[in-house]
């Protein structure tokens, strides 16, 4: 046993030096750390030598070596000689009970629960929260919701007598938090860009002549979104309709006056 120690030693070392030189100026060295491992094959090996001085880990490292030819015997040498099943020890396997199948089970089923953990922290599952639930902290965002809250608080007192059977009025809070909410996702805040959009839907909203624009909207009959889309002329009052038609009707009939007196001063 000990010649087998020497020799793998020795074939060790030379593989080293070749390693260090290279492999043109180690060319002996190679030579010799092949001889060495050849030598092996003849050599006799019991588990006992193999798991105190770890041969094959020895030889493992050998098949990584830069040359092809200690690679080569190294590998050879493993194919002749493969290695002998590890064999518990006395103090293992007096220590340690032999895991039931059901032991195994719990352990995967662990092992999945704790992935399934990390999973969860990376991509934590967000549960919906109703709009009228929501708090705002931001100072604009409430002064918005105040202002539609006022605004659809009218409601009840202007549609007496009006409302049929198949009319339903929600809670005017619930509908302005859900309103505010979707006018803050699709436009932002009402200090941005959008300002003049914010204050367009309010103005209308809150405009005392137009009743039926604030009770569509809390019937349900005109969704946030929708509303959203409109333009200031659909939003506006039938009165408000009324003047902006006939602004448009005026400016008309000026434009045809203006073009007449073009043309008949052509003429002339």
């Amino acid at each position: 046993m000990d010649e087998t120690l020497e020799i793998l030693a020795a074939a060790k070392k030379t593989a080293d030096s070749a390693n260090i030189k290279g492999i043109l100026r180690g060319k002996s060295d190679i030579s010799r750390c092949v001889d060495c491992l050849k030598k092996l094959e003849t050599c006799p090996f019991n588990a006992e030598i193999i798991n105190t001085h770890n041969i094959y880990k020895t030889l493992q490292n050998l098949c990584k070596h830069k040359s092809r030819k200690i690679c080569s015997a190294a590998s050879r040498l493993i194919n002749l000689r493969p290695a002998p099943p590890a064999q518990p020890s006395s103090h293992n396997v007096s220590n340690s009970p032999p895991l039931q199948p059901s032991s195994l089970k719990m352990e995967e089923s662990t092992k999945a629960s704790n992935k399934g953990l990390i999973i969860r922290l990376k991509m934590p599952l967000q549960t919906p929260v109703q709009p009228s639930s929501q708090k705002v902290e931001d100072a604009p965002r409430k002064k918005v919701r105040a202002m539609l809250e006022e605004a659809f608080s009218k409601v009840a007192s202007e549609s007496r007598g009006k409302i049929g059977k198949n009319m339903c009025l929600r809670d005017p809070v619930e509908v302005a938090a859900m309103l505010e909410s979707e006018m803050f996702t699709q436009m932002g805040t009402c200090l941005g860009n959008q300002k003049m959009k914010y204050r367009s839907i309010l103005f209308n909203l809150r405009d005392a002549k137009n009743p039926d624009l604030r009770r569509k909207v809390l019937c349900g009959d005109i969704k946030p979104a929708e509303l959203i889309k409109m333009k200031s002329e659909q939003m506006a009052s039938n009165q408000l309709k009324l003047e902006m038609s006939e602004i448009r009707n005026r400016a008309a009939l000026r434009e045809e006056s203006l073009i007449c007196q073009l043309r008949y001063q052509e003429r002339i």
